[in-house]
């Protein structure tokens, strides 16, 4: 009752100037609304073109070098390095000493240069045997060469000559044929296709074999060419023939005509009569041109064909002999194989009688003493190096490009480390990138085993961007804004959002340069309402 009474004692002695001050009558500056405004923070909104945001991540402290060194092999232990010891890369860590071991070593290190000797004297007189054939096969291969070099020279020689007589016969047609043509040979018009004669059948005759002789001719290429050599020299000899035959006709048609004794085509006969002795030079030419490339051709054949033959002989026995020294070689090997495999085996177990320290650090402790029997897989002694330290920490993959090795980190605050490794990609279940930091530890400043907590700047280099804090942009529904201060009023601006940089995001339209954002700092600011700006 007592403590009751006192608490409506001190009840009424604070509220009764509340009651007081609100039994007063009210004054008119009492009456009018008072609008305070409230404090923001105020961001001016400013182009950017590097974005660095912060990113921490723990994970465990262990030593960088550190294992747990075992036998391989059974035996009695000899000697084993001190507990707390130094040692330097490639210190004996321990010796142990096995006979079976030992002597296994002996006997196929023996067995194995024995093995190496026979086998390769069989190799090399298989190597003999071969150079012998490959160089039957280079003298067969330098026939082959010389009589093609022969061949050929011959059909050269041959077509040398079938080009002269070739060239001429085409010059004799070229002369004949004008001359007995209306203008030129390309009108295919016999020139006395119209004249009066005492024989017009001919005539005929004379007249339609030149235009199958003007015909030929015009097929006929300008010089002798390199493709289907004999069949260019037959088709010319077609068309000379054909020339003649015309020629020889003009003549017929000649002799004993008065219209051709006299007058304008006085002296036409003796020109035919001419040309008709230099058409018969060039067929008989011609022929034998024709049967010197054919006889340099087929003669060449033969002999390039009797030198094919003698190269494949030699081939034949080239590659039997290439086979049977592969074969030397092949079973060599598997005889030098085996005798290495049985060697390597007893050389590991041999070699693992010791070991030496894979890296500088110190002996930890022992698991074994002097004069102890032990088998494989059994531990021996502790090494470890505390001079350097890593972590291994995970982040997510959307990071990773803001990551290299060589970045510099903080561990705990205050060690300097740096990224060592990455990881070349995200575990695909997490969507989480392994990273490990090293930090120089020769101070001891970090304990192994601890959680140590790393501490990473990323850095996102990207011209002509703006960029605010996430907490600055509302969603709701399909819109989304932030809140600006315009004339020192709060009003909603609706933004789109690019890329999110850690705790930043960038905007891609509904900012721009000049813009004062409100920041959230704890106010709770609607639109409408007065601020008072605070810069940050």
């Amino acid at each position: 009752m007592t403590v009751k009474r006192t608490l409506l004692t001190v009840m009424s002695v604070l509220l009764l100037p509340a009651i007081l001050v609100g039994c007063q009558p009210k004054t008119p500056d009492d009456t009018a609304d008072v609008k305070i405004k409230k404090q923001v923070t105020i961001q001016t909104i400013q182009r950017q073109s590097e974005i660095r945001t912060q990113l921490t991540a723990s994970g465990t402290i262990v030593p960088k070098q550190h294992s747990i060194i075992r036998s391989l092999t059974p035996g009695t232990v000899e000697f084993i390095a001190e507990v707390g010891s130094p040692v330097s890369v490639g210190q004996p860590l321990f010796s142990i000493h096995d006979t079976n071991i030992e002597n296994a070593y002996l006997t196929s290190s023996q067995n194995f240069q024995q093995t190496a000797a026979i086998t390769d004297q069989r190799v090399q007189q298989a190597e003999l045997a071969l150079g012998s054939a490959q160089a039957r096969l280079e003298l067969a291969q330098k026939n082959l060469d010389s009589a093609q070099k022969s061949v050929a020279l011959g059909i050269e020689t041959a077509k040398s000559t079938a080009t002269v007589s070739y060239n001429s016969a085409y010059t004799i047609m070229s002369q004949v044929l004008n001359f007995l043509s209306v203008g030129d040979v390309t009108n295919l018009m016999y020139r006395y296709r119209s004249s009066p004669v005492s024989n017009i059948y001919v005539r005929a005759d004379a007249d339609k074999n030149y235009s199958l002789a003007a015909e030929q001719f015009l097929t006929l290429p300008l010089e002798l060419t390199q493709d289907d050599l004999v069949d260019q020299l037959n088709r010319a000899y077609a068309a000379l023939l054909k020339t003649k035959l015309t020629a020889d006709l003009t003549l017929v048609i000649m002799q004993g005509n008065e219209n051709f004794a006299n007058g304008l085509y006085a002296n036409d006969q003796l020109i035919l009569t001419s040309y008709q002795a230099q058409i018969n030079q060039n067929i008989s030419s011609l022929i034998t041109s024709i049967g010197a490339v054919q006889n340099a051709q087929t003669n060449g054949n033969l002999a390039i064909e009797q030198a094919k033959n003698q190269l494949e002989l030699t081939q034949i026995e080239a590659h039997n002999a290439e086979v049977s020294f592969q074969s030397a070689q092949d079973g060599a090997t598997l005889e030098q194989t085996i005798a290495q495999s049985q060697l390597n085996n007893a050389a590991y177990n041999y070699g693992n009688l010791t070991l030496a320290s894979p890296f500088a650090g110190t002996i930890l402790s022992h698991f074994v003493k002097v004069g102890e029997q032990v088998s494989p897989g059994q531990q021996l002694v502790e090494l470890g190096n505390l001079d350097i330290v890593e972590i291994e920490v995970f982040v997510d993959a959307d990071f990773s490009e803001a990551l290299a090795i060589g970045d510099p980190v903080t561990i705990n605050d205050t060690i300097e480390g740096f990224i060592s490794q990455l990881q070349p990609g995200a575990d695909v279940s997490s969507g989480k990138l392994g990273v490990i930091v090293q930090a120089n530890n020769t101070n001891a400043n970090l304990t192994a085993g601890d959680i140590g907590d790393v501490a990473f700047t990323l850095i996102y280099q990207q011209p002509d961007l703006i960029v605010i804090p996430i907490k600055a942009a509302t969603i709701e529904g399909t819109d989304t804004y932030v809140l600006v201060s315009e004339n020192g009023i709060a009003t909603k601006r609706s933004i789109t959002l690019g890329r999110v940089f850690g705790n930043q995001v960038s905007v891609t339209s509904g900012l721009t340069d000049g813009d004062q954002l409100i920041v959230p700092n704890g106010v709770f600011v609607s639109v409408g309402d007065e601020i008072e700006a605070r810069s940050e």
